[in-house]
């Protein structure tokens, strides 16, 4: 998708003395509720004027002011062109919900904090108050009736005394969207929802009634293109770094003789969940190497039982070589053998090579052992990831040596190997709650600068005590180990929505299908988007790793609408150029159609 909304609009609005303005603006930015709309009065236009794809997806944004707080029922009308014809499109409303985010690391009370919109909840009607934003989703299909051309719209505002619109035009161009090729990997987690909802509470950990939370939680998930799933194989894989819990979804059981036995109830319930649902490309298995280097398992006369196991002793080979082979008989019994992977996460090079080759020393009867996946945020680089199937990327190694990161992304996919870029905490840019939005959109577009094949973000639902009210938990940045949000605590049927970070990873991947199209009609976009760069982050006073100060902020936003800008206008001129292209098509076709028909009435001519 391409959304270019820094064109702005200014359009105020008066009812019986309740006067509201409205202003569409940059997605980019934060609209915070203490903004001045003074700050809006340069923004340009005084309607939105947005470019679209057929297959496209529109992300618009107008920010409400008013005087007084007062509810407004929000609509937007058919977009109609001048011959008179309807676009065919759906329209989502959403009115962006505040929590509140701290602006460092941890739960100290004495951080500063503010009020972050960043909780997307679609809406008929708002409750308008200062810096109140309303988001459009406009949904173009790509079948023939989404004709090329200009349409005209309007965002309707209705309150009890009156009614006022504001134009939207929209430009649909004669090419099409394609499908997104670029992976998308969210680490999920499922024992928080288990945890935050009341309804859950007597409930079984996955029980019918918990899966079903899940599923719209994953839902959520797939419908932005994730395609992979996060398994814990073990319990505390990251060694409980996040709020709740992580229980294996394997239990491990020593028999009375002292055999290590493996119950798959919970993983197959889990995965299949997944599989229901369409994320089907990967199951990331976590992980023969957990953070604090702990097996723990349970006796079958019901006693709690941990080792402390070495990467590469005998002891640890031991018993990972019985786990592997058992869990291998697993997955080749259900179909899912070739699309398992043996992951790690930030380790060291050592114990990489003990995992590497005990994983490849495992193998079935045609000789073919796991697939292997690794996340890494240190350099150097070695040999070693060359066994390594997936890999994904540190966004922090490009700040030590970005030229190092292009050349072994491309000698990866010259070798078949797939590797993704991710970021989380202590990395920027990023996508925190208080990140500005254009953060994610960079990087988003700076995967696609380097050759990557995909993103990763950690976390999905990695919910924090009281995400609704507060992002803060005890050691990551606000809003880092989530991009969706639960329902209301007590909800007897809870909704998962989304974040506006997960709405813009979306909108980042169109982006990116437009330039996989535009690239081959204008080679200068490589040069555009190889050229990016950003500002600098760094730690602030709380220990959060942010942009450094305004000025990094602003030429990280300004690289955003640079590669925005050229997208666009390469999207307009290939679209001048193809319908002149059909337009020559069609009128060799009317001559030849009138030399056919004077040549047929020669022939019946006495």
């Amino acid at each position: 998708m391409i959304c270019f909304l820094f064109l702005g609009s200014l359009c105020p609005v008066y009812a019986e003395g309740n006067s509201f303005q409205v202003y569409f603006t940059w997605v980019g930015n934060h609209t915070y509720n203490d903004t001045y709309p003074a700050e809006y009065n340069n923004q340009g236009k005084n309607h939105a004027v947005v470019q679209a794809w057929r297959n496209d997806t529109v992300l618009l944004k107008a920010a409400v002011f008013s005087d007084n707080e007062q509810e407004l029922e929000v609509s937007v009308t058919p977009f109609i062109n001048e011959q008179g014809y309807t676009l065919r499109q759906d329209v989502h409303i959403y009115q962006l919900r505040e929590t509140i985010a701290s602006l460092g690391m941890g739960m100290d009370p004495n951080i500063p904090h503010k009020q972050v919109p960043d909780i997307a909840e679609e809406i008929t009607k708002i409750r308008c108050r200062t810096g109140n934003p309303v988001y459009l989703l406009l949904e173009i299909p790509v079948t023939s009736f989404s004709y090329a051309g200009e349409y005209h719209g309007q965002l309707v505002l209705s309150s009890a005394v009156g009614e006022r619109s504001f134009p939207i035009t929209l430009e649909v161009l004669d090419l099409i969207l394609p499908e997104n090729t670029h992976s998308l990997d969210l680490w999920q987690y499922s024992y928080p929802s288990y945890r935050y909802y009341d309804c859950l509470k007597g409930e079984d950990y996955l029980s019918d009634k918990h899966l079903e939370v899940l599923r719209k939680e994953l839902e959520l998930y797939h419908d932005a293109g994730g395609e992979s799933i996060t398994v814990p194989v073990i319990e505390e894989p990251w060694g409980h770094q996040i709020y709740d819990d992580t229980p294996s979804l394997i239990k491990w059981i020593y028999t009375y003789e002292g055999q290590l036995t493996f119950d798959y109830t919970w993983f197959d319930r889990y995965v299949d969940l997944c599989l229901d649902i369409g994320i089907d490309e990967r199951i990331d298995a976590f992980t023969i190497l957990p953070f604090d280097r702990t097996v723990r398992s349970r006796t079958e006369g019901g006693i709690d039982y941990a080792e402390y196991l070495v990467p590469g002793s005998d002891e640890w080979t031991g018993v990972w070589r019985v786990f592997l082979q058992d869990f291998m008989n697993h997955m080749k019994e259900k179909g899912l053998f070739d699309i398992t992977y043996i992951f790690m996460d930030e380790r060291g090079y050592e114990d990489l090579s003990a995992a590497v080759a005990l994983i490849e020393s495992v193998t079935d009867e045609n000789g073919q052992c796991f697939k292997i996946g690794c996340a890494i945020n240190h350099f150097p680089l070695y040999d070693l990831y060359d066994h390594m199937q997936y890999l994904t990327l540190s966004i922090a190694l490009r700040d030590m040596d970005d030229i190092t990161v292009r050349t072994f992304v491309e000698r990866r996919r010259e070798l078949g190997l797939e590797t993704t870029l991710y970021n989380c905490s202590v990395t920027y840019p990023s996508s925190y709650a208080v990140s500005d939005p254009a953060e994610t959109l960079w990087d988003m577009y700076y995967l696609k600068s380097a050759g990557f094949d995909g993103f990763l973000r950690w976390a999905l639902n990695a919910y924090p005590p009281d995400p609704l009210n507060t992002l803060d938990n005890p050691d990551f940045e606000a809003g880092d180990v989530l991009l969706i949000y639960p329902d209301e605590r007590d909800s007897a049927d809870p909704e998962a929505r989304a974040s506006l970070r997960l709405k813009l990873i979306e909108q980042g991947f169109r982006d990116l299908g437009k330039y996989d199209v535009l690239k081959n009609y204008d080679p200068s976009m490589e040069e555009t988007f190889s050229s990016l760069y950003c500002g600098r982050g760094n730690f602030n006073a709380y220990g959060a790793f942010l942009a450094s100060n305004d000025t990094s902020r602003n030429i990280t936003m300004s690289e955003v609408l640079r590669i925005q800008n050229s997208l666009e206008s390469t999207s307009q001129s290939m679209h001048e150029h193809a319908r002149s292209d059909k337009a020559e098509i069609t009128e060799s076709m009317s001559m030849l159609e009138r030399k056919l028909m004077t040549y047929a009435w020669q022939l019946q001519s006495p």
